[in-house]
This record gives structure tokens, sequence and C-alpha cells, in this order.
């Protein structure tokens, strides 16, 4: 069952209500064919806020799907945050602002070797300095993913990039969302190594960009 976990947002004029996730009872019979390896301290945080509607949550749903493997943690945030399993992918919907540092707090809490932080948008919840700071303190490496649909940016890349360079991670640029599911696996399964394939170029010094 999807867990919620509790979270203090900034306060507010008005209260935004959404449905809490849940599981489609069709999908509670079934199980995959296919069967992946273990991937263990691994944490994939994607964003659903307000603005992740469309191409972007599809490219988001269809990422989790494309990784999903036993010792996987999923947390999604929008409002709230919430911890998911396989068999929420499907049901997941936008919501509200955009409270990046719930959700990177609470993949810190689960002492991981690795966190992929999935975004369109600025954090609500903290000043990015803020989070900056709390993640190099926090010493897990943090690959950091801006996702577009073509239409301009609406996140900041300099703090996605600066982000992941204070933690040792990659940045990526991604302005396909049907892209995203590929960057993600390969960031699970080659940590982020300079190793790229097929045209794909980093510059360590720009925070380990990776433009796709």
């Amino acid at each position: 069952m999807t867990k919620s976990i509790e979270t203090t947002d900034q306060p507010t004029t008005q209260t935004v209500k959404h449905k809490p996730l849940t599981l489609k009872k069709s999908q509670l019979s079934k199980t995959s064919a296919v069967k992946r390896t273990a991937i263990h301290g691994r944490v994939v945080v994607g964003d659903i806020s307000g603005s992740m509607s469309g191409r972007k949550l599809d490219g988001l749903k269809s990422a989790y799907r494309k990784v999903w493997a036993p010792g996987i943690i999923g947390i999604v945030f929008g409002t709230g945050v919430y911890e998911i399993t396989s068999t929420d992918i499907d049901t997941l919907h936008t919501m509200g602002a955009t409270n990046m540092m719930a959700a990177l707090q609470e993949s810190w809490s689960r002492d991981p070797k690795q966190i992929v932080l999935i975004s369109d948008g600025e954090p609500t919840d903290a000043h990015e300095d803020t989070i900056i700071a709390e993640a190099v303190e926090r010493k897990v490496r943090i690959d950091t993913i801006g996702i577009a649909d073509g239409t301009g940016y609406s996140y900041n890349p300099e703090f996605m990039r600066e982000l992941a360079r204070a933690t040792g991670g990659t940045f990526t640029d991604c302005n396909e969302p049907i892209e995203l599911g590929g960057i993600v696996e390969f960031l699970l399964t080659q940590g982020g190594s300079s190793s790229l394939e097929e045209g794909q170029s980093t510059a360590a010094e720009e925070g380990g960009v990776i433009q796709l």
C-alpha cells in the first residue's frame, strides 16, 4: 500500500486538496514476467507537481516502469511526499507544489548509496541554496535530471547542475520525456559513469552535465 509521508509545508493562503495515491485492485494480482537484477541502495525521486502534467508525467511513469527492480525505492513529491511501489506507477497524478526538500529528506533517511532526482520545476519548500548546503552535509551522491517537453525550461538548470556537482553526481538536461527511462537506467546501472555512448558528452568542470 502506498505510504503517505507527513511533511510540513510552508504556510499558504489556500489548502490544496488531492486524492491519496491508491492501488488499483486489478493490479494486485499481477506479477511481472521479467526477472530483474536487484539494485539496492538506490532511490528514484520523481516530481509529480502540477507542472508535470501531460508528456512529462507520462515520461516519468515510463521511467519508473523501465527501471523498477528489487531494492529500488520510489519516492514522489508534489504537495506531499509519498513512497510508491511498482503497482502504484499507473495511478500517479499531478498535484500542487514542489516539495523537493521534503522528498530529499525522506530519501536521505533511507541511507541510500545514490539518489536520482527528476524534476521540471523549482523547489517551493526550501531555498535552493539551503537544499545544496544540506546535500553537501549528507554526503550522498545525487544525480539530477531536469525534464522539459520542448516548450522551454520551468526548472533552474544552474541549481540542478550545482546540486549534482556538490554531491559528486551528474546533471542531465532531458528535453524529450520519452528519453527519461533510458537516462535513469543508465544512471542506476552505471552510476553516472563518464563512459557514455552514442554521442553523449560530459563536462566535469560544469558539474558533470550529460547533454542528450
